[in-house]
């Protein structure tokens, strides 16, 4: 369990599998059992939340790459254009390790690429490192190997791709 200096953590997330959602919130909480987790069965509901001024901003926004209606990339491109999003970090959190979707969201202002984990056991380890990154202020990707947590078969013990 990480404790974090600011509680309760304000997470977003974009994902179209309910399933998904589902496991992810609770990996989240076992990692860090006080946050607030908002998630969005696609980018349009995701997109809209945010450009609503009342709304509270996410301290961490995580993106589904494959979804209906507007995908994590093109999320990913819509809100890194808004200057008030800027320096939140945005993961993305997909099935793909597809080089063009990793080399798209790299450059385009992810700070964090997951393949996500096949077991929930998994899920919590990446997170913990993740989160470990995060409140060391350290979730900055200055090459692409350093920007993709993939799955046990495809990363080094360090938990990054080993390309």
């Amino acid at each position: 369990m990480i404790r974090l200096k600011q509680n309760p953590l304000r997470i977003f997330l974009a994902d179209d599998d309910v399933d998904d959602r589902e496991l992810f919130g609770e990996a989240i909480k076992e990692t860090i059992p006080d946050t607030s987790i908002l998630t969005f069965s696609n980018g349009n509901a995701l997109i809209e939340h945010l450009k609503n001024t009342r709304s509270v901003d996410p301290d961490i926004i995580f993106l589904d790459i494959n979804m209906p209606l507007k995908n994590g990339k093109e999320c990913l491109f819509e809100i890194r254009k808004d200057n008030r999003f800027q320096s939140t970090p945005i993961i993305m959190f997909s099935t793909s390790l597809d080089m063009r979707d990793i080399a798209d969201t790299y450059h385009g202002g992810a700070n964090l690429f997951i393949s996500k984990p096949d077991s929930f056991r998994t899920q919590v380890e990446v997170f913990k490192q993740v989160f470990n990154l995060y409140s060391n202020n350290l979730l900055v990707a200055h090459t692409v190997t350093d920007f993709v947590f993939a799955n046990a078969a495809h990363h080094n013990s360090a938990g990054r791709l080993g390309m």
